[in-house]
């Protein structure tokens, strides 16, 4: 059976919540349990919880030392001791009982023994040193409220209050499932053409963790009409929650929606975020239904943005994200239909938090891997200019922030074996670094945006990255960091099929190629080559087809979209290319000459100039080091 049905709606992203929250809470009551008290941790109490008993439930000692009464104290000093003879004092330890024949406690340093007398060189004032009976918790007094999650804390004054078991929430019973053809598990040995690995299942079974919810994953379900009608059917009739992946949208084979509005009903579909439009919000057998897009972004997003707050809704829990004030590093351009979640890197550079917009595709998961927060674009925006400040929702703890080398340039293998270097020798600093070519980088360097600029820009002269320092940084002491001589190479697949010998055979050719973005390193160097070979650009085919990484590049080539491409020798060795050599290059690290005293600068020389580092190279092979780490400064530039 195959449709192609458009949204449902395009709810605004309150309006979907509050709509769908209302019809949860009239068709899914939340069952409770009783827990023992020492297994209640993260769990979500159903009722009050008073105290049974007071705590401590006695007049308890706080000191080692004598019970007394505290009026004989009264004129004690160093220079005049009171001398307490035996029975008219008692020794206890912390904890002890007091009983009513005693008011104070003199700690056992403040005490000189002589025989079975005690002199005592302190006073000490009624009930001084001693708990009173309920000091801590008073019997009747309220431990926790209702629809409080516990928290390690609350086990103490729980258990100490003699509550032995909690009423909480039962878990919601949830199930993941996988849908669509061409998923398949991690440990499928072949990959053919078609095929994806499920990887969104775990993310949504890691996501649960800190949710009231039991998770588990089931089998991947086929684009099959009845075989997913079955399998829905069955999980919410098992389940208190279902949570669907994939075929959400709007496709041929998209049945999702079809399927929930026959099974149950469909509170919503379509919210006015980006990504993850196509959310199904349902109810089928009296068990919430959401349909989360299968791109890994568009699914973490609807999670994060929908669902959690859903299921916070219903268990009354309040969850509050740390946000931050950061200059915007690169203009961000939205459209005025959606709420959109753009992931942003984040440092702490001269005083002030910066960040960098990551890839914006709902399908790179490694933008949420690598991003430190999230930036929120209101739907009636167009975006943030550059330079501005913009508010970022974190992913982590704004401390770990101001602990990075931030690094914003040209991308090179290096960068994450010197990150991976730092990390193991629990180094207090980690390189932070984005990619956006070797011009970009010198740009944010200029605006105090990035510590440090990795670059290989060539000059008409041949030469290496100097030149391009002394036309941005005029009147400035600049210095580089020599990072390694490498080799960039023209790859194109194994077994060369199309018989490709140097540069010139791409236009000869008519080749398809992939190129890097304008103002990285790897684009002057092409268009030099260009130049000194006499081809025109306009006949390239690809030349305006563009990659924002080596990676990216090789990937391309693998795969055969493209015939060949510019890149650096390390990356086609990795990635099993084929290459001819085309120029050695310098890849450096630019920065302000007054920066190279901070700490974090000479630890990154330091791990630069490492035998480790040296080693880790030489594996994987297509550098030459032997300058990594010097030091080059350009006094005033010209």
């Amino acid at each position: 059976m195959k449709q192609n049905k458009r949204y449902l709606d395009n709810y605004d992203l309150t309006e979907a919540l509050s709509r769908y929250v209302e019809n949860v809470r009239t068709q899914l009551p939340l069952e409770t349990e009783w827990l023992s008290a020492k297994d209640a941790l993260d769990r979500i109490s159903a009722t009050a919880v008073y105290a049974k008993v007071s705590s401590p439930n006695y007049n308890a000692s706080a000191m080692d030392g004598i019970a007394i009464k505290s009026a004989i104290s009264a004129l004690a000093s160093e220079s005049s001791p009171v001398r307490i003879e035996k029975g008219h004092y008692q020794y206890v330890n912390t904890g002890d009982v007091i009983s009513n024949e005693w008011d104070a406690v003199i700690m056992i340093e403040d005490v000189i023994f002589k025989g079975d007398d005690a002199l005592i060189i302190k006073s000490v004032g009624y009930f001084e040193n001693i708990r009173p009976m309920g000091e801590d918790i008073s019997q009747t007094q309220m431990i926790l409220p209702s629809f409080h999650q516990i928290r390690a804390v609350d086990l103490g004054p729980l258990i100490a209050s003699k509550n032995e078991e909690v009423n909480v929430f039962k878990k919601l019973k949830t199930a993941i499932l996988p849908t669509g053809s061409e998923i398949v598990d991690v440990s499928t040995e072949t990959l053919e053409d078609g095929m994806i690995i499920d990887s969104n299942s775990s993310m949504i079974k890691g996501l649960t963790a800190s949710l009231n919810l039991e998770a588990h994953t089931l089998p991947v379900c086929p684009d099959n009409y009845q075989q997913l009608k079955e399998a829905i059917n069955q999980a919410t009739k098992e389940n208190d929650v279902l949570l669907i992946n994939a075929g959400s949208s709007a496709g041929s084979e998209d049945y999702t929606v079809k399927i929930v509005e026959e099974l149950g009903q469909v509170s919503v579909h379509g919210i006015a975020i980006k990504p993850g439009k196509p959310a199904i919000l349902g109810l089928v057998n009296n068990a919430i239904v959401v349909g989360l897009p299968g791109y890994p972004v568009s699914t973490y997003i609807v999670f994060e943005q929908v669902f959690k707050p859903l299921i916070n809704k219903l268990f009354h829990q309040r969850v509050e994200q740390d946000v931050i004030q950061a200059t915007l590093t690169k203009t961000i351009y939205s459209s005025l239909k959606h709420l959109e979640f753009v992931r942003v890197k984040v440092g702490y550079l001269n005083d002030r938090f910066v960040c960098t917009p990551l890839a914006r595709g709902a399908g790179i998961s490694m933008s949420l891997a690598e991003a430190d927060g999230m930036v929120v674009v209101p739907k009636s925006s167009e975006g943030y200019q550059k330079n501005n400040p913009v508010a970022v929702h974190l992913f982590k703890p704004r401390s770990t922030l101001k602990q990075k080398i931030i690094s914003i340039g040209s991308h090179d293998l290096i960068l994450d074996v010197l990150n991976d270097i730092l990390n193991q020798k629990n180094a207090p600093y980690s390189l932070s670094s984005s990619h956006v070519g070797s011009y970009a980088g010198l740009l944010a360097l200029k605006r105090k945006e990035t510590l440090i600029a990795p670059i290989h820009l060539l000059a008409e002269d041949g030469s290496y990255n100097k030149a391009a320092l002394q036309g941005l940084f005029k009147g400035e002491k600049m210095a580089l960091i020599k990072g390694v001589k490498r080799k960039q190479v023209l790859a194109f697949a194994r077994g060369n099929p199309k018989n490709i010998e140097s540069i010139v055979d791409i236009s000869k050719q008519n080749l398809k190629y992939v190129n890097r973005q304008q103002g990285s390193g790897t684009a002057v160097l092409f268009d030099y080559l260009l130049t000194k070979h006499g081809i025109d650009k306009c006949d390239v085919s690809g030349y305006d087809f563009v990659m924002p990484s080596h990676f990216n590049v090789g990937a391309t080539i693998k795969n055969g979209t493209a015939d060949c491409g510019i890149l650096i020798k390390s990356i086609a060795k990795v990635m099993d290319l084929d290459y001819v050599e085309v120029m050695a290059e310098d890849y450096d690290f630019a920065l302000y000459e007054s920066d190279l005293k901070r700490s974090e600068i000479q630890d990154f020389i330091t791990t630069l100039r490492s035998d480790h580092f040296k080693a880790k190279l030489a594996e994987i092979g297509g550098y030459d080091i032997t300058e990594s780490g010097q030091i080059l400064i350009l006094d005033e530039v010209k």
